[in-house]
């Protein structure tokens, strides 16, 4: 059993690290953040209360504390400079801990100091502030890569056994795991869902019964030709192709997810996804 929490760091595209191994002096401590709730109201003149508009979850921040201990000034000057250097806030950073090891923070850094605890000390705390532009937590793997995930969620996700099969579609129906805390919608928020597609025949269409949104392409291809909805967009071998659809788009409600697929007798369907979560 691990005494430290543990800090697993991607910087841009790079390959992500252990920042014990990066630096070993500085010890992590753990992060801390919450949901930040942002609910827009109406006055009404004359009227008691307020009308509720909309509820949305907003950027939130995600604090990072470590303790660090030195042995002498330039000891210490070097190491700021690592972190800082480390800690770039021009790049999108990663972070994972192994408290939660399947999801995934992704932060810029903002501005933060490295001081001594006390004049003459050898010591430091440190805490980092980074935004959370999103508000989210994201699933380390998209649906269509997952693995056995029983035992990777700590206790109190209640996330079924899931893997990519369950993704994977050939008949007429499927039903969808949304894992996370969010329903997945793509054209409101903006959400993360990519369906990729094979068919042969004249069309394809989807249909969710759970909450009655769905999708349809018209236009004859072969089981050859590749059919992607990124978002609120329809690809049709890497060309633009929305114009051939119904310009309806897919919403997967958090739970599980009641789809039909018809149009065609002879396709395949692969729905690929983060889970979303708000902590």
């Amino acid at each position: 059993m691990r005494l430290r929490p543990q800090l697993y760091i991607q910087v841009g595209s790079d390959e992500e690290f252990n920042l014990n191994d990066k630096i070993p002096d500085l010890k992590f401590l753990g992060l801390d953040g919450s949901p930040v709730v942002n609910n827009a109201y109406t006055d009404n003149n004359g009227v008691d209360g307020s009308v509720l508009n909309y509820s949305t979850f907003s950027r939130s921040t995600i604090t990072a504390n470590f303790y660090m201990h030195f042995s002498d000034w330039r000891n210490f000057q070097g190491l700021k400079d690592r972190i800082y250097k480390l800690f770039d806030n021009r790049q999108v950073i990663r972070l994972r801990t192994d408290a939660q090891p399947n999801m995934a923070i992704y932060v810029r850094s903002t501005s933060f100091d490295i001081k001594q605890t006390m004049d003459r000390s050898q010591d430091t705390t440190i805490s980092i502030v980074f935004d959370n532009p999103t508000g989210y937590k994201y699933s380390l793997l998209r649906t269509d890569a997952m693995t056995d995930l029983f035992d990777d969620y700590p206790l109190g996700y209640d996330i079924p056994i899931q893997t990519a099969d369950d993704y994977y579609a050939t008949g007429n129906s499927i039903t969808i795991l949304n894992g996370g805390d969010v329903a997945i919608d793509p054209y409101y928020q903006h959400h993360d869902l990519k369906v990729k597609i094979h068919y042969a025949g004249d069309e394809l269409a989807i249909y969710n019964h759970t909450n009655d949104s769905s999708w349809r392409l018209t236009k004859t291809l072969t089981k050859s030709d590749v059919v992607l909805i990124d978002g609120i967009d329809t690809y049709v071998n890497g060309t633009l192709a929305t114009d051939s659809t119904d310009y309806n788009t897919l919403v997967l409600d958090v739970g599980q997810n009641d789809l039909a697929i018809g149009g065609s007798s002879d396709f395949d369907v692969t729905f690929s996804f983060p889970y979303v979560f708000l902590d």
